[in-house]
């Protein structure tokens, strides 16, 4: 047993630890200094809570380059961000493209019989013309095409300027699940095409859980999943026209909002390229270390190009729920195992319906905790 004293987090998919101190520090000030619910009141402190809104709307639409701040939607997570989508564009009878290692998120909305949508499962091989392949699945009742940015399976990171131009092309709205993708891939939804951008604030843009964003481009509209007071237009019964007021019924999440901000403020001054190719570098670092240990299936895609530095693996003989376990209880190390809430992903790359174990740096995990996570593989794996 090679327990280490302090915790190696290797689950930054599922969310990012530690956080920057900033962040804390950020939901602090909001919970002591400012207090009130923003858009509830003429006084200073729901003034300064409305700022805080405000900016941090600014900041995300910066960052994502989104046309209209009033247009950045915020939520508790990019599961309620991606409901919000489905249930408000679709229409009964409506087709969608669904392309992509897809999360329930977007699988279990599609197939609930009350949207009534039909739905056509695209396996792109990227040598593919991709507006060819659109066309062979394509009807006249075809609205979008949905993809799932980035995998939390095996980091597979879809290529969002191509997959953007052939929807494009094809007069379809791209839907992007970015609940991966957001702050491991440069998303921009003005070149790419983006129609609808859905994206989690507590995994690779290091804000708290309890935050999401919902980004829409210039002309789409959305119903609204949820109906209530917005501190605005009170005289009506249905809800308002405008956004961002349309889609945020009830009071909004100011610490969470707060804490995001700082998240995404701290992502752009150490740099989106920098952060990524740091964790990278971690990645690579596990994956050509347990590429040399017998028995170890290894899932993340051959070309760099397509890869956000995540993998999955399998020892094989041994359940990835033990090996969890293990690492938990052996040697202090956090990795999530199983299906990642996403089957159709473990079906495409042949790990179901066992499932793996899941490799995940942060921007603050060291080379000395990614040996100790390497050192620990080859301990259960019988290496040593």
């Amino acid at each position: 047993m090679t327990m280490n004293t302090k915790p190696v987090y290797l689950d930054n998919a599922a969310t990012s630890w530690p956080k920057p101190e900033h962040v804390a520090r950020a939901m602090q000030t909001a919970m002591a200094d400012i207090g009130a619910n923003p858009g509830r009141g003429g006084y200073a402190q729901a003034r300064a809570a409305g700022r805080l809104i405000h900016d941090t709307r600014i900041l995300a639409a910066r960052f994502f380059n989104a046309p209209d701040p009033a247009r950045v939607i915020f939520t508790p997570c990019a599961t309620y961000s991606l409901n919000m989508a489905l249930q408000g564009f679709f229409k009964k009878g409506d087709h969608v493209i669904v392309m992509g290692r897809q999360h329930n998120a977007v699988i279990r909305p599609l197939h609930d019989r009350r949207l009534g949508v039909k739905v056509s499962r695209l396996v792109w091989n990227d040598t593919a013309p991709l507006v060819k392949e659109l066309a062979r699945v394509q009807t006249k009742k075809t609205r979008a095409l949905i993809v799932n940015h980035a995998s939390n399976v095996d980091g597979f990171l879809y290529p969002l300027d191509t997959i953007g131009r052939a929807a494009k092309k094809r007069g379809l709205t791209l839907i992007v699940d970015a609940a991966q993708g957001a702050g491991n891939a440069a998303i921009d939804m003005r070149r790419q095409n983006i129609g609808i951008l859905c994206a989690t604030g507590h995994k690779g843009l290091l804000g708290p859980a309890g935050t999401g964003l919902l980004l829409l481009n210039a002309g789409i509209e959305l119903m609204p999943l949820i109906k209530g007071g917005t501190g605005s237009y009170s005289d009506k019964e249905a809800m308002p026209a405008v956004y961002p007021d349309r889609l945020e019924a009830g009071s909004l999440n100011l610490p969470g909002i707060a804490g995001l901000g700082a998240g995404i403020r701290e992502l752009m001054k150490l740099g989106l390229e920098k952060s990524i190719a740091k964790k990278m570098r971690r990645t690579e670092q596990a994956h050509a270390a347990l590429s040399k240990i017998p028995g170890i299936r290894l899932y993340w895609p051959a070309k760099k190009e397509l890869r956000i530095p995540l993998f999955s693996f399998s020892i094989d003989g041994i359940d990835p729920a033990e090996v969890g376990d293990m690492l938990d209880h052996r040697h202090n190390v956090a990795c999530r195992v199983g299906l990642h809430c996403a089957p159709d992903a473990h079906r495409e790359i042949g790990s179901f319906p066992e499932g793996t174990i899941r490799f995940a740096p942060g921007i603050y995990t060291t080379a000395a905790e990614v040996e100790h996570f390497i050192h620990a593989v080859r301990e259960i794996a019988g290496c040593l």
